[in-house]
């Protein structure tokens, strides 16, 4: 059921990025048929969330997912974009320091230090 649950949540991201907006829903929908622990669902309704300009909603799901899943380095990047585009620098920049703890591509620090420096700039 997990291979189902996160090919489901794949089609779902991908559709986010190619802007189908209601494929997306569609898949959201299977997705919470599917998925037993419920943070992948939330992580895909949190996307929803901040491409419709709901980020305190976005940040109330992915606070959720997080709850379920604390060492998911996606749901905290995610919630640094929530509290970043709410103005809410701070909370973005712990969202990332607890991101930079959970276990995730090395890649991905260079993508962490980009964040922050943005973050950073954006709050001068």
């Amino acid at each position: 059921m997990k291979f189902r649950t996160q090919v489901q949540f794949n089609l779902g991201s991908q559709l986010l990025k190619l802007e189908r907006w209601d494929g997306a829903r569609q898949v959201l929908q299977r997705l919470r048929k599917v998925d037993a622990n419920g943070d992948l669902a939330d992580s895909l309704a949190a996307m929803l969330e901040i491409q419709a300009g709901r980020y305190d909603r976005a940040e109330a799901l992915i606070q959720e997912a997080i709850a379920i899943d604390p060492h998911n380095f996606l749901l905290r990047l995610q919630l640094a974009e929530a509290c970043a585009r709410q103005n809410k620098t701070a909370a973005a920049l712990e969202a990332l320091q607890a991101a930079q703890v959970c276990p995730h591509p090395a890649a991905d620090a260079e993508l962490i230090r980009q964040i922050r420096t943005q973050l950073a700039a954006a709050a001068r």
